[in-house]
């Protein structure tokens, strides 16, 4: 098995095992799109703007921030939970379009269990200045472990 092959593997069933974990709660998910509007996407795409811009100046600066443990197995580091989309090879055959439906529509049923795990762990009581920095900074750093690489990680520190 190939490490790209390994990497969509387990981004798979992580999402998965995301949903199953979370199966009696099916109605979180709904809420959760119901609530989504316009807004938020455009604060989602500015913030992912801002992010972006920040990680593209920290690897101009110190290039070795670039990489993360991904990198180890593909040729450019990557989020595992991106890892289908980015590592899928783009030949346009109906296996591919299909596969990339099905891991669309895990993904979007999982994010919001995710972003509430998130949310529970790095937000929810934490108030003063000093808990809110340190707490950036464990949430930035948090990402490492889904392969992204040390800039990115560094980057999110921001967005918090």
């Amino acid at each position: 098995m190939s490490a790209s092959l390994a990497l969509i593997w387990l981004a798979i069933l992580y999402l998965l095992y995301e949903l199953y974990s979370n199966r009696r709660n099916p109605r979180f998910v709904w809420s959760v799109w119901r609530r989504f509007n316009l807004l938020m996407l455009l604060e989602v795409v500015c913030l992912s703007l801002v992010v972006a811009a920040a990680f593209i100046a920290i690897i101009e600066l110190f290039p070795i921030t670039s990489y993360g443990w991904t990198s180890l197995m593909v040729k450019n580091s990557t989020n595992i939970m991106f890892a289908p989309a980015t590592l899928i090879p783009k030949n346009g055959q109906l296996g591919t379009k299909v596969f990339g439906v099905f891991f669309l529509l895990l993904f979007l049923l999982a994010v919001p269990f995710m972003a509430k795990a998130e949310e529970d762990l790095f937000r929810r009581g934490k108030s003063g200045p000093k808990s809110i920095v340190i707490n950036s900074i464990y949430f930035g750093l948090s990402h490492l472990i889904v392969g992204v690489p040390l800039g990115v990680a560094l980057a999110l520190i921001i967005q918090k």
